[in-house]
């Protein structure tokens, strides 16, 4: 969980942003020598949302 106080978009402090609270989350499953992982978490204001899925092998 992230907090990002509101502040302002521009340099002439015209435009005021709002406060906003974020959730990330993220899971894995391991098996013998493979970790497959699921992250997701909002990218700050404009609230894209960004997910990575990601398989690593480990010798």
């Amino acid at each position: 969980m992230r907090f990002i106080g509101s502040c302002y978009g521009d340099d002439a402090n015209q435009l005021k942003l709002c406060s906003v609270t974020l959730f990330d989350a993220g899971v894995h499953y391991d098996i013998t020598h493979w970790r497959f992982s699921l992250n997701a978490n909002y990218c700050s204001y404009g609230l894209r949302r960004e997910v990575l899925a990601r398989a690593t092998y480990q010798w």
